[in-house]
């Protein structure tokens, strides 16, 4: 129904944020303007597991201005944390990782860092905070972030470091996959093809 007044151009539209193309806006007949028209912001709220990179890499291909995701389930690294740890019990954090309670939390604070850092490495300043208390919801954390300048985001000195860091983290906590470094086409450093300075295009899905 129309809305009316200052929500007149308001619409809802039922998709998966997955799905980049047109065919998310609906049917064909007016998919290609929609597509093509400014996103101001997207937010995602406790989008599950990958699907926060889903929509933070949709808003990426889209140029959003200004992107805020609440981050829900951390699946995709725990296997591939678990597995690290257990193939590596000298690893610095082994005492803390051993138990499956900070291995969860770890898994956590290494995903939405991961995911922090390919926002910059994008092009965009973010930030990472709790956003409610913990007496409310454990999933309390949220990731924002704004479109960096583009002389600033082109930085080929700064991307070069990003990058580093993102691969000394991935490394460090034996991370070979995260969903967003793959659709950017980022490399975690577990090959010997390690690119680290400024990307033109992103591949698109």
């Amino acid at each position: 129904d129309d809305l009316g007044g200052e929500f007149s151009s308001l619409r809802f539209i039922e998709g998966d944020i997955g799905n980049t193309g047109n065919t998310l806006f609906g049917d064909d007949s007016d998919s290609d303007s929609i597509a093509k028209s400014t996103l101001d912001i997207l937010i995602a709220l406790h989008a599950c597991d990958t699907a926060t990179d889903d929509s933070i890499w949709f808003a990426i291909q889209n140029d959003a201005d200004i992107i805020v995701t609440a981050p829900c389930c951390h699946h995709q690294l725990r296997q591939q944390i678990d597995r690290h740890f257990t193939k590596n019990p000298d690893h610095p954090l082994a005492d803390i990782l051993c138990h499956a309670i900070y291995r969860e939390r770890s898994t956590e604070t290494t995903t939405d860092a991961m995911r922090a850092l390919l926002l910059e490495i994008a092009g965009y300043n973010t930030q990472v905070f709790e956003f409610i208390g913990g007496e409310h919801t454990a999933k309390n954390v949220m990731i924002t972030a704004t479109k960096m300048e583009a002389k600033l985001a082109d930085d080929n000195e700064r991307l070069i470091k990003k990058r580093k860091r993102l691969i000394e983290l991935a490394n460090f906590y034996g991370v070979k996959q995260q969903k967003l470094a793959m659709l950017m086409g980022e490399n975690l450093g577990w090959d010997n093809s390690v690119k680290l300075g400024i990307v033109k295009s992103m591949p698109s899905l």
